[in-house]
């Protein structure tokens, strides 16, 4: 690159916006893994309740010892609760931590709609800032740049006036690009909640 006899720029010069489709809503995705935590929750309740019945269980088992072969061996079982008061509490212990469940999962359905529309807020303050480089603050510092360069070919102004006024216009410019990260990062983080 030192030793080019053209200068060497970059294909791409230009730094643009991101364009992506804003939706409206907290992604489905998210919402329905906060219920699928809660119904989890409920069929554990469920499972709870279930142990007061009697429990039937059958088994097979084949086992080969020398120098016995094909020893085959049934189980029938059943399981009758004697006691409920263990499962009782088992069974409230459940429905407690369903409850905590449903509270967790709507605090965080409120959470998620809190971000995004803090999401979109920033994104609209970004948006504005964006549209008042574009209109004007970059023609601006276009225009700015030109007169500078043309007062001082003109021998009108000093040069230590001409590198104050090509940094204003620089400023701008990097300002502008801060400008769209901001915007890019917020639409992406958008994005990240609402598809």
């Amino acid at each position: 690159m030192c030793r080019s006899e053209a200068p060497l720029t970059p294909a791409e010069t230009s730094f643009g916006k991101i364009q992506i489709k804003e939706t409206a809503a907290v992604s489905q995705e998210r919402l329905q893994l906060l219920d699928n935590a809660v119904q989890q929750k409920r069929d554990a309740v469920k499972v709870e309740r279930s142990k007061f019945f009697p429990e039937l269980s059958v088994g097979y088992s084949r086992k080969n010892k020398m120098p016995y072969k094909g020893l085959d061996a049934f189980s029938v079982g059943i399981s009758v609760p004697l006691f409920c008061f263990p499962q009782k509490s088992r069974v409230k212990q459940a429905q407690v931590e369903a409850r905590i469940a449903e509270w967790d999962a709507e605090e965080q359905r409120t959470q998620l709609s809190m971000k995004v529309d803090e999401l979109r807020q920033s994104l609209l303050q970004t948006r504005s800032t964006l549209d008042y480089y574009e209109t004007a603050a970059l023609p601006e510092a276009e225009e700015l740049h030109r007169s500078a360069l043309a007062l001082y070919n003109e021998g009108e102004t000093a040069a230590a006036d001409l590198v104050q006024s090509l940094k204003a216009a620089r400023d701008v410019r990097t300002n502008y690009v801060e400008a769209v990260r901001q915007y890019n990062a917020a639409l992406i983080e958008l994005e990240l909640y609402t598809n």
